[in-house]
């Protein structure tokens, strides 16, 4: 049985160029950040700071998370992913910020474990994942990236927003039975295509189309397909690949066991080929 820990997944500061990066003061515990005091450092990054916090305002002081990040870009990120609502397979973005130079956003907390851990355990263990959990943590992702690629708007038109980092350690497992996607960091609009060959977000789960930085929902859908072929495989779906080079090597010439997604129903094993046709 899986040990239940507190984890919060949810960086959304994207790298976009024009803005003046700034040095964020320290924050430590019991510092008020608007109407958010600081309990403990989850996790710190070039990206910025994560911390458990707690909403003065609230009954109790109802834990939240936020994100400190040294630019105003974050706001921008943050903005989108509040668009998304309060979907329940969607760890939610509930207020974003500058209080007193610092730019940060809140975030729900949810008591559980990312995926990634879950993973990890099992294969330690030499077990495999439960199919029933398996097809619930796939209905729930599945959900997730339909409403921001084609359900979620802002302004009455369509969001139409890609997240082009899904991967286990971006799936937040909670005690209640969901999965939430998170780490809306790297999130772009469908229509803001880009020219080249661009490596951002994390290249084993990463589609052709990806590497070639063509937003469309199949990249989505991709990494999905990758995500659900690892945890019915128990193991890496491009395990030869260990550089970046590597990596797009295999991207580009199709590489990937996809015949290794044995051991469940044929319907999810066709599922899984489709996803990562």
């Amino acid at each position: 049985m899986l040990q239940t820990m507190r984890v919060v997944l949810g960086s959304l500061l994207a790298e976009v160029s024009g803005h003046e990066e700034r040095t964020v003061k320290k924050i430590e515990p019991g510092m008020k950040l608007g109407r958010y005091v600081v309990e403990s450092l989850v996790g710190a990054g070039a990206q910025g700071q994560v911390f458990f916090a707690r909403q003065l305002n609230a009954a109790g002081g109802k834990a939240c998370v936020i994100k400190v990040a040294p630019s105003l870009d974050v706001l921008e990120e943050a903005g989108r992913a509040m668009s998304l609502g309060s979907h329940v397979n969607v760890v939610q973005v509930l207020d974003a910020e500058v209080c007193d130079g610092v730019p940060f956003f809140a975030m729900e907390y949810a008591d559980g474990t990312d995926l990634e851990g879950v993973l990890e355990a099992y294969r330690e263990k030499g077990t495999r994942l439960p199919l029933d959990f398996i097809y619930t943590v796939l209905l729930h992702l599945a959900t997730a990236l339909h409403v921001a690629h084609y359900e979620a708007t802002r302004g009455g038109k369509p969001l139409s927003l890609v997240h082009r980092d899904v991967k286990p350690a971006n799936v937040l497992v909670t005690v209640w039975g969901y999965a939430k996607l998170c780490d809306f960091g790297i999130s772009t609009r469908m229509e803001a295509q880009q020219t080249g060959m661009h490596m951002r977000g994390t290249p084993a789960y990463m589609s052709r189309e990806h590497v070639y930085s063509k937003v469309v929902p199949s990249m989505d859908v991709y990494s999905l397909g990758v995500v659900a072929w690892e945890m019915i495989a128990n193991r890496a779906f491009r395990p030869e690949a260990k550089t970046h080079a590597e990596h797009v090597d295999a991207i580009l010439r199709g590489g990937g066991a996809v015949d290794g997604a044995s051991g469940c129903a044929c319907g999810t094993r066709r599922a899984c080929r489709l996803m990562l046709a």
